[in-house]
């Protein structure tokens, strides 16, 4: 039964691509005032009664366009724009049978008023630099967090370890609302983790960033967009959500804002508490012994975060602002393992680990931001910003040790040992961000100081008779401290009216030093490096017609070690499995070259390929004849070619759907030696699709899907593929003030990871799950004055689609 209900709803996914839409035509001629024709002028065709786009389209060289309406007897409107003349809006009307508007003349803007027109986004914007994915349009996002929406993110994939890759790279650079994030590993995923899906407007994915973004992050940039109100008057919204899979989750919310003439202040603050569990099955044979191990965990996790900020308008050009924002959450985890012993050639030979772990981890984090805003009407605009930031954590974990004979009751020998981890990391950036147009373009530069300080502190103790001793050999002290000194400089202009360019130029110095301090002061000397490095981008822009437009770009990146892959601390899963950093990892450097095609503004297809010397990336070593560990290496190179296809399909009026297909290979090579040889090629695809279907009495359903095929992860593991189906509803209540949304999460509980791995001499395999299969519910109430800000024109994202392709 679930294969057919499965097969049913790939049909629904894929279906999207091949519906066809009635062709009625909306057609007309777009002219200037001196009676020339407008090529590529922007047609915007709106849905009525609520103005959201049904369709884009452009004019061709003699002025002419047609537009085919997904649904003859809906009833719409159209918007015609052209840069630097005065849009043009028709009145509703019903296309059946066909339409011609006629000659449409766009006059000079000190003319005519503007024409305020208030639009509502899609779901999926496929642009031509980044795929921007609006989260208030999805009902499944209800009740989830920054994490978990990145899982069903077109392109993106996260996997068991919270990793998150784009396109088949790892390397990801995650932002928030236009600023890197300092943290990585399981700091990033539990900052992400809580950050609620209420509080965020959109994610945007940037697989090709300009000059002005970093250069760190070879896979591209992920910038998570909170919302921060616009009205005019006091609002707010609150929300509340549970979930529930073997154990319960609970969440909520409160945001408000108030705006006038001269201040916007804005706040919001969110908690979440709930009880996770998952599992691992780890089995490897080193040596001709086996090594089999069953670990459950179950995580009773609390978590609290604020957000509050003031914009003062010192006048029309100037504002200035301030912003803080920080949280808390607290993480007690219990593991349960146990791991089977034998030879490979005598499974009844058998003995047995048992590691019953105990660890309590709290973590914090506070940053500040002051920033002060220029903006003319000219096109200059001069952004100021300087932020500090503080994160700590601190972990307690206990880790016994029992082996026992085969009758799993006769104990052959115990140890048990606890360490002591805080972490302290503090943060100063200040950036200058300039632009202003200038030779019939537009030029951007700036510059960028930060200073990262990371103290790490690895206190173990072995404890006998209940009373803990501190391992001298083992305890020590890692301190990281990076500074980064950079400066770019970018410039774009059209060429003609089908050609444009954007070259940019990024130099960046970063010093660094390592010092690992043992309790006995035996070890290496500290570890500093200093280097500058270039980094090119350039993109080329060419719209054919008014259907086709390409775009080929280049980029060079870099990835640095973060300090947990730096520090050199040994984190347990019991004693004979365990991961530690690489104090003498190396950054590895990118280059990405990208050809996108864009096909009436819906259908984006992106070739890829990015070759990486060096590589960063997990290895699973072994140590002694029983030990095996995760750590951090350079390895030879690794090459990425890649195919991405995307497209949000309008079918019907009451049907809409997206679909984003992902098809890459990956190529590892490494020499480390005798049986330490990589060379993995793996070719593989991701698909993602979802489909949004508009009920009676003012229902909405959601069917949303991904399919992740076999791939490689790290530098010599091969994963098995991994599919799951959400679907969700919702509705809107309380006179439109509050929205309802229920949810089935991994609908038929498939998501579940497996991998193998030969290295070393060393046969692994491995496989695990989590809560992935939910049920939730979710509720939110809008409330205050909605008046929307006077003499303003809401603009779209789609608008700013548009503009791209227009150029």
């Amino acid at each position: 039964m679930k294969i057919r209900i499965a097969t049913l709803l790939l049909v629904l996914w894929t279906g999207a691509l091949f519906a066809q839409a009635d062709l009625t035509t909306i057609q007309g001629t777009i002219q200037n005032e001196a009676g020339e024709p407008l090529a590529f002028s922007n047609i915007l065709l709106h849905n009525l009664p609520d103005s959201s786009i049904a369709k884009l389209g452009y004019s061709e060289e003699n002025g002419q366009f047609k537009v085919f309406p997904p649904d003859a007897q809906q009833e719409y409107y159209v918007e015609i724009s052209y840069v630097g003349l005065s849009s043009f809006t028709s009145k509703a009307f019903s296309p059946k049978g066909g339409i011609d508007l006629g000659q449409i003349t766009l006059n000079n803007p000190a003319t005519i008023q503007e024409v305020v027109v208030s639009t509502q986004r899609r779901m999926i914007e496929v642009q031509p630099d980044k795929t921007v994915f609006n989260i208030d349009k999805s009902i499944n996002s209800s009740g989830s967090d920054a994490m978990k929406l990145l899982r069903k993110a077109p392109g993106v994939m996260v996997d068991n370890n919270d990793n998150i890759i784009l396109l088949g790279k790892s390397g990801v650079l995650v932002y928030v609302d236009g600023r890197k994030t300092p943290m990585s590993g399981a700091d990033l995923a539990n900052m992400l983790k809580n950050i609620p899906s209420e509080q965020i407007d959109a994610i945007e994915i940037i697989t090709s960033p300009s000059a002005k973004y970093e250069a760190e992050g070879n896979a591209g940039i992920i910038n998570i967009k909170l919302k921060k109100n616009e009205n005019f008057g006091a609002n707010g919204s609150f929300t509340a959500g549970y979930s529930i899979g073997t154990f319960a989750k609970y969440r909520s919310g409160l945001s408000a804002n108030y705006r006038n003439k001269r201040i916007n202040s804005f706040g919001s603050i969110n908690g979440d508490k709930g009880i996770w569990k998952n599992g691992t099955h780890i089995k490897r044979e080193l040596d001709n012994q086996v090594y089999d191990n069953r670990t459950t965990f179950v995580s009773d996790d609390e978590g609290l975060s604020y957000k509050a900020g003031m914009d003062f308008f010192l006048n029309k050009q100037n504002t200035l602002g301030f912003l803080i924002n920080g949280g808390y959450s607290t993480n007690e985890n219990n593991g349960t393992g146990m791991t089977d012993i034998y030879p490979a050639a005598d499974r009844s030979a058998v003995n047995y680990l048992n590691s019953n772990s105990f660890s309590d981890t709290k973590r914090s984090r506070n940053n500040v931001n002051l920033n002060y805003q220029f903006k003319k009407k000219s096109g200059k605009e001069l952004n100021i910003d300087l932020d500090y930031g503080l994160f700590s954590s601190d972990n307690t974990t206990f880790q016994p040790n029992k082996y026992l004979d085969s009758d799993k009751i006769t104990l052959l020998s115990f140890n048990e040992n606890k360490t002591i981890t805080p972490s302290d990391i503090s943060i100063l950036v200040g950036k200058i961000d300039y632009e202003q147009k200038l030779w019939g373009g537009k030029l951007e530069l700036g510059t960028k100081l930060s200073k990262v300080k990371t103290d790490n502190t690895f206190d173990y103790y072995n404890i006998v008779n209940e009373l803990p001793t501190i391992d001298s050999n083992r305890t020590n002290k890692f301190i990281y401290n990076e500074n980064v000194t950079a400066g770019y400089v970018s410039f774009m202009r059209p060429i003609n009216k089908k050609i444009s360019l954007n070259v940019g130029l990024r130099a960046e110095n970063t010093q660094t030093k390592g010092e690992l301090i043992a309790l006995k002061n035996n070890q290496d000397h500290p570890d500093e490096r200093e280097y500058l490095n270039w980094f090119p981008s350039a993109a080329i822009s060419y719209a054919a017609n008014a259907k086709n437009s390409f775009r080929l770009s280049y980029g060079k990146r870099v990835s640095r070690p973060n300090y947990q892959e730096l520090n050199p601390f040994e984190f347990k899963l019991d004693e004979l499995t365990y991961q530690k950093g690489n104090p003498f990892l190396q950054p590895h450097f990118s280059h990405n070259l990208q050809l996108s095609h864009t096909f009436m503004n819906m259908v984006t297809t992106s070739i890829n390929y990015t070759h990486i010397d060096d590589y960063m990336t997990r290895i699973v070593d072994t140590i002694n004849t029983n030990s095996s560990f995760i750590t951090w290496k350079n390895i030879a190179s690794l090459d990425v070619y890649s195919m991405n296809i995307s497209s949000p399909i309008p079918i019907k009026k009451w049907w809409s759907a997206y679909t984003n297909i992902n098809l890459y290979q990956n190529i590892n090579k490494a020499d480390f030696g005798k049986n330490r040889t990589i060379h993995l090629k793996v070719t593989g695809v991701n698909v993602y699709a979802q489909n949004t279907f508009t009920l009676p009495q003012g229902i909405a359903l959601e069917v949303s899907g991904f399919y992740s095929s076999p791939s490689v992860w790290g530098g010599t593991f091969k994963t098995k593929s991994m599919w799951g189906t959400d679907i969700g509803l919702q509705k809107k209540i309380l006179k439109g003030n509050g929205t309802l949304k229920i949810g089935l999460d991994d609908v038929f509980n498939t998501q579940y990871w497996r991998a193998e791995s030969l290295f070393a001499g060393q046969k692994m395999s491995g496989g695990g799950n989590w809560e992935s299969h939910r049920y939730k519910i979710n509720f939110s109430y809008n409330f205050g004055n909605k008046k929307v800000k006077a003499a303003r024109r809401r603009k779209t994202g789609l608008e700013d689609e548009a503009g791209r392709i227009k150029s």
